[in-house]
């Protein structure tokens, strides 16, 4: 699959060995349907260390099949959402809307 090629591009079998993974371009161009979500979100979870970060960029008009920004806890069950000062939730001029999950 496509997903676990971009999220997994190096290999990595070992669980656990990824700090960072930013999630952009991937939803709503390739990722459309709940399964596919889920399916991301524990490919995700499985590569990410303890306290690991995932900045996940989507637009939020065009290419938002599953209405993400009203239903982000639905799918992001393994992760928690940071919300502070440190990291607002960032909209550009191109509807791009970025939220930071940490591995739970």
């Amino acid at each position: 699959m496509k997903l676990l090629r971009f999220l997994n591009p190096f290999k990595i079998s070992t669980p656990g060995r990824i700090i960072l993974i930013h999630f952009n371009g991937v939803y709503g161009w390739g990722v459309n349907t709940h399964d596919q979500m889920i399916r991301a979100v524990k490919i995700i979870n499985s590569l990410l260390k303890p306290d690991g970060i995932l900045i996940f960029g989507h637009n939020i008009f065009n290419h938002n099949p599953l209405n993400m920004e009203k239903r982000y806890q639905e799918y992001f069950f393994s992760l928690t959402e940071i919300k502070n000062s440190l990291f607002p939730v960032v909209r550009s001029d191109l509807n791009q809307i970025f939220r930071i999950f940490k591995k739970i």
